[in-house]
């Protein structure tokens, strides 16, 4: 009895590991969110070609992958991704939907509307 009690415990506990280890990518993104990007730019950085996790909040037929009021930075922020024409790398773009989640590098910022920022991006 207390054999197999064991062995369901074990089994158990080597479950949730490979659950826990396997559960989540890690992200290699310079920030975790477009809201820390920009922050960081406000503060100074030099964010250029850094990486920041996006989560679409529109698919990205018009190359628009993120737009989003935000009182914290007090302005409005938009991800625009840009393509090198490539076939492949346009059907990539293509391919993100509202609610994914992808890492995208910073080309170039423009904020010179004061209540706007826009982040220019690639697929890395």
């Amino acid at each position: 009895m207390l054999k197999k009690f064991l062995i369901i415990i074990l089994s158990v506990i080597i479950t949730l590991t490979l659950v826990a280890c396997g559960s989540k990518e890690s992200s290699k993104a310079d920030y975790d969110s477009v809201r820390d990007a920009v922050l960081a730019h406000k503060n100074g950085e030099d964010i250029t070609g850094k990486t920041v996790t996006v989560t679409a909040t529109m698919d990205a037929d018009n190359l628009v992958i993120y737009f989003m009021p935000d009182t914290k930075v007090g302005a409005n922020l938009y991800v625009t991704l840009l393509s090198n024409d490539n076939k492949d790398d346009l059907q990539k773009i293509e391919n993100i939907k509202e609610g994914d989640t992808v890492d995208v590098k910073i080309g170039y910022i423009d904020d010179h509307l004061e209540k706007s920022i826009y982040l220019f991006a690639t697929l890395p």
